[in-house]
């Protein structure tokens, strides 16, 4: 079928010297435009997500990562693009494979930054990072008395 379909937009270019390809072009256009457009992506994933999340919630002996939750699905229908979903999930500082958003997308990058966004927003969100904060807080200090210890036994 994909043959004829060929054999007569070729036909319809050859029959015309001049405009035929104008011709076709105008005919194909208007042939599948409505239906490509429909089907644009118009989703933009939040590009900064990972490293906002990364940057509240991420010290020493913590860690972020992104897994597939379950394997790719199409939309609606077979024709349609697949749609993977992804979750980012947090252990440390007491938590272990926490999980903190789940996402989707048309690729895996993309589900891994709608997932990010989302556990920007969950409930836990701020307990981590005040843990964060006492952690890192705890963490300078004990540099700070390792380093005045060091300059006392040495003056």
């Amino acid at each position: 079928m994909g043959d004829m379909f060929e054999a007569y937009v070729a036909a319809v270019i050859t029959s015309d010297p001049e405009n035929g390809y104008e011709v076709a072009e105008t005919w194909l256009r208007e042939l599948w435009e409505p239906l490509l457009s429909s089907r644009v992506d118009t989703h933009v994933p939040d590009a900064m997500a990972k490293q906002v999340l990364a940057t509240k919630i991420m010290t020493r002996g913590c860690k972020v990562k992104y897994e597939e939750t379950r394997p790719p699905a199409r939309a609606n229908d077979i024709k349609s693009k697949q749609i993977f979903t992804c979750g980012v999930y947090y252990s440390g500082l007491g938590y272990d494979r926490l999980l903190l958003g789940t996402g989707n997308g048309p690729s895996k990058s993309e589900a891994g930054y709608d997932a990010a966004v989302k556990a920007l927003e969950h409930p836990e969100l701020r307990a981590i990072m005040a843990k964060k904060k006492d952690f890192d807080s705890k963490t300078v200090e004990e540099k700070e008395q390792i380093i005045a210890a060091g300059r006392s036994t040495n003056g």
